[in-house]
């Protein structure tokens, strides 16, 4: 959106390479030419209707500006492409509890949003509707200071549907493909889900830093960033990523036992990696 927005009114996109200056670029630059471009009294909204999802990761206030209850963050650059602003058609659905720490939780206030709709109906949606029984448990036993709301969050109605239990290894780094090879195969083979539904997260930010850096396919099977996948291939995501997703399968590597993870953020992405899995979870913790 913002480089539909940069490029449209001319000012060009930049990429910028070090981490310094993309901090910059990306959370200061960007934003401020985004706010001008949407205030500007040429600017011509397109969009009838807006769905958020993980809203709670959209500030509702820019740097510096916490204090201002006038101001709602990237929420006004949202409402300005909307032919009639806040009283278009919106679905908004977010977890305050799910806010990365990185991220910092003062700055999304759900009400700062609703004030400025009108007639916002509020919908609790109290019970966890995916998992099999197993999968449901299995969230439940991470429990820390960090995760505690998201377990307590965990709650279902109805009787969960009987599945496969969690699949927990001890992996050494050269072994992962390996591994993962065997436990695919079962799956494909036993027909508990087709190689498309079956999702690989890590918990670093880029392949060539997982234990799979190595490796274009995983036996067979070409092994692809999940943005490109095709329906023969397997797909690898950083845990972060794949926040907002679920799989019906989902093996996990490159972890750490949850009881010797150290902080909070840790934690939370082990408990947000697990709850990705609807079916079928494996985790492969490093073998030192």
């Amino acid at each position: 959106m913002a480089r539909e927005l940069l490029d449209g009114a001319g000012v060009g996109w930049d990429e910028p390479t070090g981490l310094a200056e993309r901090e910059l670029y990306y959370g200061e630059v960007v934003p401020s030419l985004m706010r001008d471009i949407v205030r500007d009294q040429q600017f011509q909204p397109r969009f009838d209707a807006l769905v958020v999802d993980e809203a709670q990761d959209h500030d509702t206030c820019w740097d510096g500006s916490e204090s201002d209850k006038t101001e709602c963050g990237w929420w006004e650059v949202y409402w300005k492409l909307l032919r009639q602003k806040t009283e278009a058609r919106m679905a908004i659905f977010y977890d305050s509890d799910q806010r990365p720490l990185f991220r910092r939780k003062e700055r999304f206030e759900a009400t700062r949003v609703f004030e400025r709709l009108s007639q916002a109906a509020h919908i609790n949606l109290l019970f966890t509707l995916r998992y099999s029984l197993p999968i449901f448990t299995f969230p439940k036993t991470l429990q820390s200071e960090a995760t505690l709301s998201l377990v307590n969050n965990l709650r279902y109605r109805t009787t969960l549907p009987e599945g496969p239990d969690v699949e927990l290894y001890e992996v050494k780094p050269e072994r992962t493909a390996a591994k993962a090879e065997e436990v695919v195969k079962r799956w494909v083979n036993d027909g508990f889900c087709r190689l498309d539904e079956i999702l690989i997260l890590s918990p670093h930010g880029t392949m060539a830093k997982t234990a799979l850096a190595d490796h274009s396919k995983i036996g067979e099977w070409p092994l692809v960033s999940f943005g490109v996948r095709k329906p023969s291939e397997l797909s690898l995501i950083s845990i972060n990523k794949a926040k907002g997703l679920d799989s019906l399968a989902v093996i996990m590597i490159d972890m750490e036992r949850f009881y010797k993870l150290s902080t909070a953020q840790e934690q939370m992405d082990y408990f947000m990696g697990a709850s990705r899995a609807r079916q079928l979870l494996a985790i492969f913790h490093r073998e030192s």
